[in-house]
Formats: structure tokens, sequence, C-alpha cells
């Protein structure tokens, strides 16, 4: 039996990024909060500080710093209400430095279009969110692995869109003293997103009139 049983401690700080007051119902980008990857789904998304593949642009960009190749992965989810979100992400490792590309989607489509109370819908809408990351980690010796991750960040609904920029910040601590303890931390979704405007008008838009 192994002297020390591995642990992974992860240090969860929840920043809200679109709205630090109570905003249920009036923010959006809530997509970011989906978890990605079949493990880290597995392990109840206690990944922080065990991120260690492609899929830790999204939870933890420090975990890039341990990759010793490159490595791709993609993952689709078809929810109800025909929900698709999709997760792409690719990491590049050298010596020292290490970069990862990430990409997020999420499509709703079929979303009833209603000016007033009605048991029909005058017509149908969809809905489109999208996250661009660029992350970059490096090791600080053998104990510490720190990355950072830019998102572009675009979202539609009908004809209103919005876009903004955020910044992901994470850490991963290894104690040179407890083989096999780690710990994890993620500053996640800093950043702003401009208000929902209309960018013109659809054609669906006047075929409904």
């Amino acid at each position: 039996m192994r002297r020390f049983i591995s642990i992974a401690m992860v240090l969860i700080i929840p920043i809200r990024l679109f709205g630090a007051e109570s905003t249920a119902g009036k923010t959006g980008m809530a997509f970011l909060k989906i978890g990605v990857g079949g493990r880290a789904v597995g392990m109840g998304e206690a990944y922080t500080a065990v991120s260690s593949d492609a899929s830790a642009a999204y939870w933890n960009p420090a975990g890039l710093a341990g990759l010793a190749e490159t490595e791709l992965t993609f993952t689709h989810n078809q929810w109800l209400q025909d929900v698709k979100h999709n997760f792409f992400a690719v990491a590049f490792a050298t010596d020292k430095h290490h970069f990862g590309l990430s990409f997020i989607s999420n499509n709703i489509n079929g979303i009833e279009r209603r000016v007033k109370p009605s048991a029909d819908p005058i017509g149908l809408v969809e809905a489109h969110d999208i996250a661009v990351g660029f992350s970059y980690a490096r090791p600080f010796g053998k104990t510490l692995h720190i990355g950072l991750t830019l998102k572009y960040l675009y979202e539609r609904i009908y004809i209103e869109s919005a876009a903004g920029g955020a910044i992901d910040f994470g850490c991963i601590y290894s104690p040179a003293a407890f083989s096999g303890l780690q710990l994890g931390l993620t500053l996640q979704n800093i950043g702003k997103m401009s208000e929902l405007k209309e960018k013109g008008l659809s054609i669906e838009y006047f075929r409904n009139l």
C-alpha cells in the first residue's frame, strides 16, 4: 500500500462575471457553466486540481503545463429541447511553454416566439452562443504550474446579439513534502459583455408579421 494516498483538493472561487448582485434570469452566457469532457463530468466536475489533458483549457489552464505531447479533444452533447453543446480543444507542448486553443458552441433551435400570451407561437427562433479561447501555461519548477486563458464571447438570440471578452486564471501546486497531493485554484470568466442589441431585422421577422 502506498504510504500516501493521492489526494486532489479543489479550491473553487466563484466569480460572477456578468453581474455580482442577484440577477437570476437577467444574465446570459450560462453555457459557460456547462462542464466538458467525460472524465471531468464523471468526477462531478471536481477537476480543477487534476486537469491534465487538452480540456484543461476549460477547467484550469494551468493543467496544460503538465502535457508532454500534443493533444486534441472533442465532445458533443445533444440534450432535450434540441440543445446542442460542442467543445473542441487542441494543446501544444514544449519544454517550458504550453499553448491551447479551444472552441465552445451552444445552439438552441425551435424556441417559440410570442409577443403576447397565446396558445400558439407566431414563429420559431434560434439562440447561438460561442466562446473562443487561447491558453498559455508554463511550469515553475517541479511544484507549480500557472496558466491563463483569453476568451472571445458571442451570443445571439433571434435578431439581438452581444459580444465581449473574459479571462481565466489558474494554478496547480504540488507540495514536495506530500507525494501525490495537488492543490488547484482557478478564477473563471473575469470580463465583460456588451448588452444584447438588435442587429437588423431578419427575413423571418417579416414573414411572421
